[in-house]
Formats: C-alpha cells, structure tokens, sequence
C-alpha cells in the first residue's frame, strides 16, 4: 500500500482539482438552474473528450459496448441533475462527503453481482462510515440515538440527494468497466458526455430555456473555471491511476476531499465546522479506509 511522494501529492492535487470543481458548480448552482447547468457544464466538456479520444487515434468500438455504454449515460444523467440539485438546497460540507460512501455500495453490491463478501475489516468500516454520515447532520444538541440520526439525514434533502449520487455512480462504475472492455476509454468518455447534453436537450429545447443562456454568458468565467477544473482534474487522474493501485488512490482522495469539503464550506460558504461535523468526517474517513484497504 506504500506509495512515492510524488504520486501521493499527485493523488492529493487530484482531489483539490475535483473539490474546485465541485466547489464552482456550487457557485453555478445558485445563479443558473439545475437541467440547464449540467447541460452547460457537460457542453463545456464535449471538445475535451473529443480532443483526447483524437489525439489518441482510439476509436475501438464492438457492438457488444452499446448496451452499457447508454445505461451509463442514462445513470450520469440522473446522478448529475442530482448531484446539482443537492448542492442547490444543502450546505457544501454537509453534500460533498456523503460521495465518500461510493465505495461502501460498491463493496455491498459485489455481494448480489460478483457473489464477493466483504471481510470482518471492511465490515466493520462499512459500519463505522454510515454511523459517521448519519451523524454529519446532527446538532450538538440531538444526541446519537438511530432514531434522531434518521431524522437528522431526512431533512437534510441535499445529504439524501447526493447519497443516492454516490448509489449510482457505485453502479456506475461497474457499467464504466464493462462499456470499457468494448470500446476505448476516449471513446466511451466521449459517448457519454454527448450523450448526457443530448439527453438534457431533448427536455431542454421545448422549454426554449434563454433566460438561462443570458444567465451562462453572466457566469462565463465561473464556467470556464469549471471545464478548466474538469480538464486538470480528468488529466491528473488518468495519470495518477497509471502510477498507483485503485485501492490506494480511493482512499487518498477520498480522506482528501472529506477535508476539503470542510475546509472549502468554511472559507468559501461560510459554513460552520462543528465538533459533531468534525468526529462524523472522522468516523468517515476511517471507515473507508477500512473498507478500501488490501485483504
């Protein structure tokens, strides 16, 4: 599990990169509706994709890649218009670290699909993460009872959104690996960004949503510091998992941006950092860990 320096503040600029765009699309949140946002956002992304799969000359499609190629592509639909929507009406630090959850379905779903049972240790960080995420949103004043965390989390309708993100992109990743064994990385990065704004705009078009253009050339410079975020961030990422095991770079990121996410509420949103939030995040980040590391 030991990495070199320079590939672990790689894996940290990672996380910043990703963190900065979460961050500007919740300053894009508040200013430009939630459909036409993704929308714009994904648009943004188009060239990126198509300039990555050209300047790779890797356009290995086999009609065997449709099938989950589109199933992804119908999933990030729903999981952005979600993701966008939590950051609209929920605190930052109190959305962005339910993704952390991510690799707790993944290693719940392994169960029904690929028949493989976590360990005693993984169990047990699957246990100590949720206990963490169901007292994020709990005041000081509320105590730990199963009964006051549920409630605490329901009406939170961000933290609830942005769960069920984590939920499918868990499911997500399994497409992803699946589209990707019948076609190449650029190509099927390139389908579903396509395919994410062609969908949008299918729903988009009858709306004749220009208001929300005129509101997009008033942010251009938050939206391109979004696609820019989204460049650096992909880049890195396609460079950092290159040089290290998944297993390794999943926990680095996600214990990173568990940190950034209270960090970018405080100083950018305004956010409190409690002693509750801050013994959550913990419980958090050391139940991924636990869940992530090597049998």
């Amino acid at each position: 599990m030991i990495v070199s320096l320079a590939v672990f503040f790689l894996i940290v600029a990672t996380s910043f990169a990703w963190s900065g765009l979460d961050a500007v699309r919740k300053l894009l949140a508040r200013r430009i509706e939630t459909m036409p946002l993704v929308a714009l956002l994904t648009l943004g992304q188009i060239p990126i994709f198509l300039f990555w799969a050209m300047l790779s000359g890797q356009y290995r499609v086999h009609p065997g890649y449709w099938a989950p190629g589109l199933a992804a592509v119908l999933i990030n639909i729903a999981a952005n218009l979600m993701f966008v929507s939590a950051l609209k009406i929920s605190p930052f630090s109190l959305t962005i670290p339910f993704l952390a959850l991510t690799p707790i379905y993944v290693a719940l779903l392994a169960i029904p699909l690929l028949g493989e049972y976590p360990t005693a240790l993984q169990i047990a960080g699957i246990l100590v993460a949720v206990f963490g995420a169901l007292n994020l949103n709990l005041a000081a004043y509320e105590g730990v009872s199963f009964s006051k965390m549920g409630q605490a989390f329901w009406r939170e309708r961000g933290s609830v959104l942005m769960t069920g993100v984590a939920l499918l992109w868990s499911i997500n990743s399994s497409l992803d690996k699946l589209a990707v064994a019948q076609a190449s990385v650029p190509f099927h990065a390139f389908v579903q960004v396509l395919g994410i704004f062609l969908g949008l705009m299918i729903v988009l078009v009858p709306r004749a949503p220009w208001q929300q253009l005129r509101l997009a050339r008033q942010n251009a410079g938050l939206l391109l510091a979004a696609i820019i975020f989204c460049a650096v961030a992909l880049a890195l990422e396609l460079t950092v998992i290159q040089k290290a095991p998944l297993r390794v770079v999943a926990i680095i990121k996600r214990v990173v941006e568990l940190n950034l996410a209270v960090a970018i509420g405080y100083f950018i949103f305004k956010e409190k950092i409690t002693v509750r939030k801050a013994f959550a995040l913990g419980l958090m980040a050391m139940g991924i860990v636990a869940t992530l590391w090597a049998d």
